[in-house]
């Protein structure tokens, strides 16, 4: 009967002098993989069993696929180091992280280094992202007590990237109350004026009553807003009018126009196409142009969700971005709701305790890629 085991075909029988050819071979292919840095192994002839070959063929065999290795690098090898193929390491897509200085993002972790005095140098003040948006990516950006400003870029679902004035902050000349976004600019202003163009590298103006080039002559500015290329500026003077200035950069402004008593603390902001102001008093003002002032009935403390204008009441003292709910909680919190009801806690200020001023102090724009 024949057997179940598969046969082995015998070898064919080798010429004489067969060692001696192989073995020169094999110094040929050595040399020519010094050379070229590829090594073609052909079947080298071993025993007659067709097994591995003898000892010190091998040998050679192995020195010669080491030299081979050696001379190719990890092109195709499938070699797990840094180099790959032809591509350098030293060329790489995107941004090194050292090439950009970002603020330290996570909960509780201080970045006030990365507020700068507008006095320094140009370079410090423009480095990060361009003004033109190069880079940059959609997010919110949050201002209140001690100066703070976190950022997002998923709708408010987490927030990092925190810069300040100090732990703990109250009602102080470091509390930073307004902030909006334009033409690659992010402005924010309380007492105190700061700008960024990524929303992450902030430089300091200092304090608006002790910065004439800015030209807002106000204590406190507590509404900013943006549209048609320009920055708005409101805050109310010590007459009790309401005063807007206008400026094309966001660091040189000149009047614009006044609203008759809207009462202290005045709010301004451009959304749905409409500029809506209102100050202590409560009442609601709507204008097109920032000039001509209307008041809009029924509506207190005129907000902006659901894509349109109602009472702050009615969008949950919140401010809302694309089907999304935001508010502080005192004294360190951030709230995120997507209907009004059920809240959910997205940002703990846990070490230097502090907390958005108002729901109306978020905006969105652009701001850079996470590091």
């Amino acid at each position: 009967m024949m057997s179940a085991t598969p046969s082995i075909p015998a070898a064919r029988p080798r010429p004489r002098g067969a060692s001696l050819v192989s073995l020169v071979s094999l110094v040929s292919l050595v040399a020519l993989a010094a050379v070229a840095g590829i090594v073609t192994l052909s079947a080298c002839a071993g025993d007659d069993s067709g097994s591995t070959s003898d000892p010190a063929t091998s040998a050679a065999t192995s020195a010669a696929t080491s030299a081979a290795t050696s001379t190719m690098g990890s092109a195709g090898t499938g070699d797990d180091s840094s180099s790959t193929g032809l591509t350098s390491t030293g060329s790489t897509s995107g941004t090194s992280p050292d090439a950009t200085t970002t603020a330290a993002s996570g909960e509780g972790t201080s970045t006030s280094t990365s507020t700068t005095s507008a006095g320094e140098s140009e370079g410090e003040v423009e480095s990060g992202s361009s003004t033109t948006g190069e880079g940059l990516v959609p997010g919110l950006v949050a201002v209140g007590y001690g100066g703070i400003r976190v950022v997002s870029r998923d709708l408010g679902e987490s927030w990092g990237d925190r810069s300040s004035f100090a732990p703990d902050g109250v009602d102080d000349q470091d509390l930073l109350r307004a902030v909006t976004y334009g033409d690659g600019l992010w402005v924010a202003s309380g007492w105190r004026y700061v700008t960024s163009t990524d929303g992450v590298e902030w430089v300091d103006h200092g304090l608006l009553n002790e910065n004439e080039e800015l030209g807002i002559p106000c204590n406190i500015v507590e509404g900013l807003a943006f549209a048609d290329g320009y920055f708005y500026a409101a805050c109310t003077n010590w007459e009790g009018f309401g005063e807007i200035f206008r400026s094309a950069d966001g660091l040189s402004y000149g009047p614009w126009s006044m609203i008759d008593d809207p009462g202290g603390h005045l709010f301004l902001t451009h959304r749905g196409g409409v500029f809506v102001a209102y100050g202590d008093h409560g009442t609601s003002y709507v204008s097109d142009d920032a000039i001509e002032w209307s008041v809009m009935p029924g509506l207190v403390d005129a907000t902006y969700c659901e894509d349109e204008w109602r009472s702050a009441v009615d969008c949950y003292d919140a401010s809302w971005f694309d089907g999304a709910y935001f508010r502080g909680q005192w004294s360190n919190k951030i709230l995120r709701s997507t209907d009004g009801v059920e809240w959910a806690t997205v940002y703990e200020d846990l070490d230097e305790d502090n907390v958005p001023y108002r729901a109306r102090a978020i905006a969105s724009g652009m701001v850079a890629p996470s590091p």
